[in-house]
């Protein structure tokens, strides 16, 4: 127990990094999608995202909603080590973590560009309370089955602070920039 809290001690100090994966089979997905119709891609995808993969195969939305899970999970990974919240506690059952919407967090693509994640409403208040500096996703899929990885960076152990809401904010590698969308 002493070799863990020594541990735990030393990441808080310099900081912490989550890591979240998630796989999805695309034909239960695709079955998902033809269930609920629009209702689900409108609750769950911006516009932007709706934009992009409306009229491509489903791997486009099904490795999106991947992406957004896989936030889901490195974000609850780093949760206890992020400076100011150790004390807080929560799970992915029941619901997502604090508030977030799906829709809050947005794959980016650009051509000949890697994906990025625009953060907005809950999910970029949390980020910038928590010290978020960057994030990294990893997007793949087959014919069969869709992969999403996230990595989470967080800044060295300084007090949280309550924020005002921003629009939204976009999380690139070693960047963090405001946006207007």
């Amino acid at each position: 127990m002493d070799r863990a809290r020594a541990q735990l001690t030393m990441a808080r100090a310099s900081s912490a990094t989550g890591l979240g994966v998630d796989v999805v089979d695309i034909e239960d997905f695709s079955a998902t999608l033809r269930r609920s119709g629009r209702r689900f891609i409108t609750e769950v995808f911006t516009d932007a995202e709706i934009a992009y993969c409306d009229g491509r195969r489903p791997q486009h939305y099904c490795v999106r909603w991947a992406a957004k899970e896989a936030f889901f999970k490195a974000s609850a990974a780093v949760q206890s080590l992020a400076p100011g919240h150790e004390n807080e506690s929560w799970t992915l059952m029941g619901g997502l973590p604090h508030d977030f919407q799906y829709r809050d967090i947005e794959v980016i693509t650009s051509t000949g560009r890697a994906p990025a994640l625009r953060l907005a409403g809950a999910a970029a208040r949390w980020s910038r309370a928590v010290g978020l500096a960057w994030a990294v996703v990893s997007l793949s899929h087959s014919r069969s089955t869709a992969f999403a990885a996230v990595v989470l960076q967080f800044e060295p152990a300084r007090k949280t602070q309550k924020l005002a809401e921003p629009k939204s904010i976009a999380i690139k590698p070693l960047t963090t920039k405001e946006n207007r969308s």
